[in-house]
C-alpha cells in the first residue's frame, strides 16, 4: 500500500475510508503487531493503534475483564492487579 494507483494513502492509513494500515509505517505505539491492515493490541491495550491502555476497573485482552480494588486502589491494564 504504498498510495499508487487507486488506494489513497495518509500515512499511516490507506483505503478509500482510512480503514487500513500501512504495516510498514506503524509499529502500533510498541503496544500491538500491525498484520493484514490493522493492529492487533497487546493485553491492557486497545484503539486502532493501540494507543489507549484499558479504562478504569478493566484488563486484560481486549479489556474484556473487570477488576475492583479495595481503598481506592488502581486495576493494573494489563494484569488486572491491584496496584
Amino acid at each position: 500500500m504504498d498510495g499508487g494507483g487507486s488506494t489513497p494513502c495518509i500515512s499511516p492509513w490507506c483505503g478509500e475510508k482510512w480503514e487500513l494500515l500501512n504495516c510498514d509505517e506503524t509499529d502500533c505505539n510498541g503496544n500491538g503487531v500491525c498484520t493484514n491492515g490493522s493492529c492487533k493490541c497487546k493485553a491492557g491495550w486497545y484503539g486502532s493503534l493501540c494507543e489507549k491502555s484499558c479504562p478504569h476497573n478493566r484488563y486484560g485482552p481486549g479489556c474484556e475483564y473487570s477488576c475492583y480494588c479495595n481503598d481506592n486502589g488502581v486495576c493494573h491494564h494489563v494484569t488486572g492487579s491491584c496496584i
